[in-house]
């Protein structure tokens, strides 16, 4: 039952004190020799940590699934006026409604600007005055 309360940690730095706890197994309890889990945090760092200092876990294989979401991460900037979509390949910026202009591939260096008002250039009765 070395395994029992492991914990699994995820940072975007090097340094275990930076990083989140994403799962955490029971305490007391040995895990299964194959085990899937799910932790939903982003991090380019993971650490296992057993309860118990000095034991070390062996392992054979370790697969690691995207995030499989639309939101985008905090990293993923896009500039005033538009929305971030998470894409494959990274993420995209779209103006939001009522707003125009060049959206790059988000990079955040795009604008988006105030669509005009063409009530305002039009007559009482829809012509241009």
């Amino acid at each position: 039952a070395r395994m029992a309360g492991f914990k699994i940690l995820v940072s975007n730095t090097i340094n275990i004190s930076d990083a989140a706890e994403c799962y955490s197994a029971p305490a007391g309890v040995a895990p299964p020799l194959e085990a899937e889990v799910t932790c939903d945090s982003t991090g380019r760092y993971l650490w296992i940590v057993t309860p118990s200092p000095g034991i070390y876990v062996q392992m054979c294989e370790i697969e690691i699934f995207p995030l499989q979401s639309a939101v985008c991460l905090p990293d993923m900037q896009c500039p005033g006026n538009s929305t971030c979509t998470r894409t494959a390949d990274g993420h995209t910026c779209s103006c939001l409604p009522g707003f125009t202009g060049f959206v790059d591939d988000g990079s955040a260096t795009g604008t988006c600007v105030p669509l005009p008002n063409l009530a305002r250039a039009c007559g009482p009765s829809g012509d241009a005055s």
